[in-house]
């Protein structure tokens, strides 16, 4: 199939059984590569006319939600899932309303921890007669869908859960006929353990679909990386993507962790290479960007290279600039191309919102016996055969560039978004595009210079990483370079500080928290511990609780947890209780519950009465008063206590007793010998005994 099929739009009468590869519209490509705009993908259904559209689930990273509302019918109840606006602060995970429009809804996903980011591009349509799915790499933006070159992977159906009304929706579908294969990741908190549960997500899942397919692919393949965002790379992560790109059998994964440059020992023997793997990583050059492309630097606020990673590491070998096939476009597309040029029929392509990094994709860590997988984002995308012919696109229509690349020349660099002019010239009117910049002060200089600045910044960061880690990885993705020299002083003491925690066995690194706290039931557990109800008698009650941000400093999803285990019906079972902010209702103190049961189960409203005063007056007379010898400790056991006489006298110091000494004619009121508790029966002196009156 010729790959002009890619950027013809379809007909609103289409439907793509086996599933169609579109590229979106771009307002620089020459008519006949044009592309695909939004609105045709969701004809026949116009702003004022459904025309069998029922639902609407909408997820994406960015959205301008003005320009998605003009696109549907306001009857048609619509979804979006993705993060909150900025001003809305942090609001709870759950489905919230729309403020403009009748039918709309905003889903706000659980964060299993504070890295974890919603980057899925994805677009359910409803019909009466089918769905539309349309996975893509393209935010829903105009931006993204006029001015970047971008693709998505338009299925038919899908079977999932059913939960939400969308889900519902989905279960009434199927997917028979697609032949692509979905590529999910999500975060994960704090790893996933063993192949059944890494074989699901990420770079266990790809690493399964490879497999399945068994292609012969030797150790000298080529991986072709293309997107938008580089990460800090090192050698076994690239290693270990190229073993599970190319088929590797699992026993060999992972790697052994290792210090130093060198190949790993384990991939030189799978392999027989002791060079790099063969990657390539396809991102724009400061100087394409500046002088080759449309739109020239203006065009590059959306491309997040890391120019100060790439003059650290020598991997200048490894980096290629690729050229969209519609022209000197810049590509926010996200492509994975695994091929062998002698055999290129034996590889595979994978398009989505994934890029080329450990936050998408996943480490994979561990060992051979135990091994784990750790990631941060929501991403999906699709990943097929070379080999697959599905009579309406080709598998090579999700490689979006020229083929071969151009290598990186002596002089060039990835593009750096810092040198927009924006980034560099902090004024009012720019100030919010400055990352991590504040006005009129000093430049962000990262984790310091001085050597316990960088442990302070290392600690913090250890604690913000939910997973335990290797200390390469640690050490590339929060810019502290130094630990990664075993022998110097930041890693020694580092390793001896209090906070951190070292597993020999598996050679990762993780925090050590004041509590060990991994799952709802050891939150109620240490609750408890904390609270002693004062009829257990216990002279060490405190009936303390803790502030949920100590428990979240523990355990990350506290919130979250303590949220559900408060609102537990029926009311009677519920372990914990809490107390909520008067202005925002946020949680702020946690206790264990020490009355459950029977004793707190709500009354029938017909078992309600009131007590007439003979039952009044035989309950009062039932109650027993306690012996004298026994009052006071069982006063002290309910937490209570005596009348008591509080020596008040102040202790005259050498100051105070000469500057009285030197008021003649005038002298204060006497110090008082005593002070009472109970002031509040006037005309009763308790301190004196009690005499019956005549």
């Amino acid at each position: 199939m010729s790959n002009a099929s890619r950027y013809t739009p379809p007909e609103p009468v289409e439907r793509f059984w086996t599933g169609a590869i579109k590229a979106t519209y771009n307002r620089y490509a020459r008519a006949s590569r044009a592309g695909t705009k939004l609105e045709q993908l969701l004809a026949p259904t116009t702003r004022t006319d459904p025309h069998g559209l029922q639902r609407v689930l909408l997820t994406s990273y960015d959205v301008d939600i003005d320009w998605i509302e003009s696109l549907f019918p306001t009857s048609v109840p619509v979804t979006f899932i993705g993060h909150s606006p900025p001003d809305d602060g942090a609001p709870l995970p759950g489905f919230y309303a729309s403020d403009t429009m009748p039918h709309w809804e905003m889903g706000v996903p659980r964060k299993p921890h504070a890295r974890a980011l919603q980057h899925i591009k994805l677009i359910l349509l409803f019909y009466k007669t089918h769905a539309r799915i349309i996975i893509s790499s393209g935010n829903l933006t105009p931006l993204d869908w006029s001015r970047y070159e971008n693709l998505e992977r338009v299925l038919t159906s899908l079977s999932v859960p059913t939960t939400h009304p969308v889900m519902r929706a989905l279960a009434t579908y199927k997917y028979d006929h697609a032949t692509a294969h979905i590529v999910a990741s999500w975060p994960l908190a704090p790893v996933a353990r063993g192949w059944s549960e890494m074989e699901q997500v990420g770079l266990g899942r790809l690493a399964h679909l490879v497999r399945s397919w068994n292609l012969a692919m030797p150790a000298t393949t080529y991986i072709e990386a293309q997107g938008s965002s580089l990460a800090a790379y090192d050698r076994r992560w690239l290693e270990q993507f190229h073993l599970v790109a190319t088929g590797a059998d699992r026993s060999v994964l992972p790697l052994p962790s290792r210090r130093g440059d060198g190949p790993s020992p384990e991939w030189v023997r799978v392999t027989g290479q002791d060079g790099w793997p063969p990657v390539r990583i396809l991102f724009p050059t400061q100087r394409y960007v500046e002088q080759v492309s449309v739109e020239g630097p203006r065009g590059g606020g959306c491309f997040f290279g890391r120019a100060d990673e790439f003059s650290k590491r020598s991997l200048r070998h490894l980096y290629a600039q690729p050229v969209s096939h519609r022209g000197h476009i810049l590509m926010h597309a996200k492509s994975i191309l695994v091929v062998s040029e002698d055999q290129p029929e034996q590889g595979w392509v994978y398009m989505g919102s994934h890029n080329f990094t450990r936050a998408a994709w996943g480490t994979l860590s561990g060992t051979r016996a135990e091994p784990t997988l750790s990631l941060s984002n929501w991403e999906l995308g699709i990943a097929m055969p070379l080999s697959l012919l599905d009579g309406a696109s080709h598998p090579m229509d999700a490689v979006p560039y020229r083929r071969p690349v151009q290598a990186y020349g002596p002089g060039d660099a990835p593009w750096d978004v810092r040198t927009l002019p924006a980034y560099t010239t902090l004024t009012p009117s720019n100030l919010a595009l400055a990352e991590g910049e504040v006005y009129s002060q000093p430049a962000n200089t990262g984790v310091g210079v001085h050597e316990s600045t960088q442990l302070v910044a290392a600690i913090d960061a250890l604690k913000r990483t939910t997973h335990p880690v290797r200390m390469e990885d640690f050490a590339l993705v929060h810019g502290l370079h130094a630990l990664m020299d075993t022998k110097s002083n930041l890693f020694e003491r580092f390793k001896q500080h209090p906070k951190v925690r070292y597993d020999e066995k598996t050679d990762l690194w993780s925090y050590k928290p004041d509590y060990e706290v991994h799952s709802p039931a050891d939150i109620i557990a240490l609750l408890r511990s904390k609270y002693y109800h004062p009829s257990a008698l216990n002279s060490a009650s405190a009936a303390a609780g803790m502030r949920l941000g100590e428990l979240r400093e523990s355990y990350p999803q506290a919130r979250e947890v303590v949220e559900e285990l408060a609102n537990e019906q029926p009311v009677e079972n519920r372990q914990i209780l809490v107390l909520r902010g008067k202005r925002d209702g946020a949680i702020k103190y946690v206790f264990w519950n020490p009355i459950q049961g029977e004793f707190v189960r709500p009354i029938d409203e017909g078992m309600c009465r009131t007590l007439t005063i003979a039952e009044f007056k035989e309950l009062w007379h039932s109650m027993k008063a306690p012996d004298v010898v026994d009052l006071a400790t069982d006063l002290e056991n309910e937490g209570l206590s005596a009348t008591q006489m509080v020596d008040t006298t102040p202790k005259a110091t050498a100051s105070t007793t000469h500057a009285q000494r030197g008021k003649k004619g005038k002298r204060g009121a006497a110090p008082r010998k005593f002070k009472l508790q109970n002031t509040h029966l006037k005309g009763v002196d308790l301190s004196q005994d009690f005499v019956k009156p005549n």
